[in-house]
């Protein structure tokens, strides 16, 4: 949206120019050259209004900055690596995933586009109503004449300009108008209601069948939307009247091209006996006689003309004209994205060492500058061998705001940077320094400008973050927190286990989530057709060897079952199942054991709809709750004798627990805001 603005204020001003600078040259050599030139240079100038785009070429009128030389040479890459360093380091830039504060009022850019809108309306509508209201004049006041030998005329006229077979109505108007040519449903010419002798309705009729010809009331309707287009530009005005002007004087030209002084002079008396000094009825979509006393003196001037005319001039005016245009898109600064810059703290160039500098080296093969959510940002591209990385630097901040590499080719994996740690070793170092737990989830994120991953280690009830430097392997960051668990005894009177042999291989892909990736519902289900139904007790995602796999805990009758279902390939990894109460024992399921509250005990009977709503309706409501976020950990708890499922969830820098009852209430709700410091 703000580019289009600019794109549009930008041709606005470099047309403008151009206009002027043609006016100006006619102001002297207008003479010189054929007015069917002036009017077909006018026309080029009206369809290059229209065109939203302009070639763009290596050099600019205003532009001193230069583009950058791209390279996969790994040593020049090593320098612009040091140079970048320097530059970021002087930036204090925020995380990337901290949440960005945003006003609820209406952006400038918006704010023009609507007074834009608003404006291209209301000039449209009133031209319309104008034009509306003069047809509801003419049909009230106008009839149809059946003079044969005015008809006759007409007809003589058609046929000498090869028009006899059209269909052109002929009316006559007790209104104060001019001859003119207006569409009613079909061509119709109107005639003022006064007597007009055979030579001057042969003039007239001449005039108006010229336009008809030409199509010029076409151009009149494309000047209108122009007009509209830029109804904020005083210059358009100008040309709209200069090109009305151009265009009656080259119809009166062609006229009386061959005649003698004396038949011009019948001609240019006929346009004027006709019109008179009445104040004259007019629309702008039609074509008119009459165009004021400057423009009618103007019009009598090259009526009475004879000298001859230079195509020479026209020539050069011409190449002059279409020249101007095709290098209009490089006057100010050259390239789209070029434009912006002039404004901006960061340049394309810039942003496109940033980008080598985080990819390692490689080639831009795309940049372009864009907004997101009001915020001016560069899209870049680069390509390292197999592998595309694309980045969302801003241009206020130089922060990177997203990051993602892509393997281009399904035959190698992707290349790695030789210096950098991959997500496993930055996991074990994670759970080394929690002192031993399971890898939550891993993300690479950027802090102060360093790239570092962000990982999570559940250990027991303590959850610890880590930030691990990707370069480096350093601990930017260590937090730990207490975290709820479900309150679910297990009673081990007899195990019969059965574990299904972990894959150990290392898995050295990135850590973005594949696109075939299942769902916690899905994996859900596939755990309750294992186990045949049941109820689940917990449900959390978990990391085992670089692995995304979702861990549950069901209980189906008196037999306790846990799962590990991989998120990638919908494999059970790990099956086990234990009894929990023995048959003999019926009578002893609605008892607490010794010491305990009957809250505290082991839920009755596994019955879905009975005990409310499901795990994954319950995550629904609490990420709605939210606005969206990730899950870090799920679990089934009773407080009171009431199912409950508590969630912890991550948005951005915010941390929720949730805890939605299973008559959907949400009976707890916390939040908790993580500060990123070194």
């Amino acid at each position: 949206m703000e580019k289009f603005l600019f794109h549009l204020f930008e041709i606005s001003l470099t047309m403008s120019i151009i206009i002027l600078l043609f006016a100006a040259f006619n102001v002297f050599f207008a003479k010189k050259y054929a007015a069917k030139w002036r009017y077909i240079i006018w026309i080029i100038l009206l369809v290059a209004l229209l065109i939203p785009f302009r070639p763009d070429f290596d050099f600019s009128l205003t532009n001193t900055l230069h583009p950058l030389e791209e390279t996969n040479v790994e040593g020049q890459n090593l320098a612009l690596t040091e140079t970048i360093s320097n530059e970021t380091s002087k930036q204090e830039a925020l995380p990337v995933n901290e949440t960005v504060k945003e006003t609820n009022f209406i952006d400038t850019p918006t704010l023009f586009l609507f007074i834009w809108l608003g404006g291209v309306a209301l000039f449209l509508a009133y031209t319309l109503w104008m034009h509306i209201r003069f047809l509801r004049m003419v049909k009230r006041w106008s009839y149809k004449i059946k003079d044969e030998t005015m008809l006759a005329i007409l007809q003589d006229e058609k046929e000498m300009l090869g028009a006899g077979h059209k269909q052109i109505a002929l009316y006559g108007c007790k209104l104060e108008i001019s001859p003119m040519l207006i569409y009613r449903f079909k061509p119709t010419i109107l005639l003022p209601n006064k007597e007009i002798s055979r030579e001057e309705l042969s003039y007239i009729f001449r005039h108006e069948l010229i336009h008809y010809r030409r199509k010029d009331i076409w151009i009149r309707y494309l000047m209108l939307f122009i007009n509209a287009i830029y109804w904020f530009n005083p210059v358009i005005y100008f040309m709209a009247k200069s090109l009305q002007n151009e265009c009656e004087e080259s119809c009166d030209e062609k006229i009386v091209r061959g005649l003698d002084t004396l038949s011009r002079k019948e001609y240019g008396e006929t346009i004027i006996g006709i019109i008179g000094r009445e104040k004259i009825t007019k629309t702008r979509l039609s074509t008119n006689f009459y165009g004021g006393k400057k423009t009618m003196k103007k019009r009598l001037s090259t009526i009475m003309d004879t000298s001859k005319k230079k195509v020479g001039i026209a020539l050069v005016a011409s190449v002059l004209t279409v020249s101007a245009i095709a290098i209009s898109g490089s006057i100010w600064i050259n390239g789209n994205d070029s434009r912006a810059e002039a404004a901006s703290d960061l340049t394309s160039a810039q942003a496109k060492k940033i980008a080598l500098k985080e990819a390692g080296g490689g080639k831009v093969v795309k940049y372009q500058l864009d907004t997101e959510k009001g915020r001016k940002i560069y899209e870049v591209e680069v390509i390292k061998g197999n592998t595309k990385y694309s980045f969302d630097i801003g241009v206020k901040d130089s922060r990177i705001y997203s990051y993602e590499e892509k393997v281009i080719n399904s035959t190698t994996t992707s290349a790695k940077k030789t210096k950098e740690i991959t997500a496993q070793e930055a996991g074990r170092i994670a759970v080394q320094k929690a002192g031993g737990g399971k890898v939550v989830s891993s993300k690479v994120d950027y802090d102060n400008g360093k790239k570092v991953y962000d990982v999570e280690v559940q250990n027991g009830n303590v959850k610890h973050e880590v930030k691990v430097g990707v370069s480096d392997s350093k601990i930017y960051k260590y937090e730990k927190e207490t975290v709820k668990t479900a309150s679910n005894s297990k009673q081990n009177t007899h195990a019969n286990t059965k574990t299904v042999p972990k894959n150990t291989t290392p898995n050295t892909a990135t850590t973005k989530k594949p696109a075939s990736d299942i769902t916690l519902a899905n994996a859900q289900q596939i755990a309750l057709s294992k186990t045949g139904g049941g109820r689940v007790v917990s449900a959390y995602t978990d990391y085992d060897d670089g692995r995304k796999e979702y861990d549950f805990k069901i209980i189906n009758g008196d037999t306790e079952y846990e799962l590990e279902i991989g998120a990638s390939d919908s494999k059970v990894y790990k099956f086990e199942k234990e009894v929990i109460r023995k048959a003999s024992n019926k009578n002893q399921a609605s008892k607490a054991p010794s010491g305990q509250t009957k809250s505290q005990t082991n839920p009755p009977a596994n019955n879905t709809q009975s005990n409310g709503i499901s795990l994954a309706r319950a995550q629904q409501i609490a990420l709605s709750k939210t606005g969206g976020g990730r899950v870090v950990s799920s679990s089934v708890d009773y407080d009171d004798g009431r199912k409950e499922y508590e969630f912890d969830i991550v948005k951005g820098n915010i941390e929720y627990d949730v805890t939605v009852g299973a008559d959907s209430k949400i009976y707890d709700f916390d939040q908790d805001t993580v500060d990123y410091d070194d």
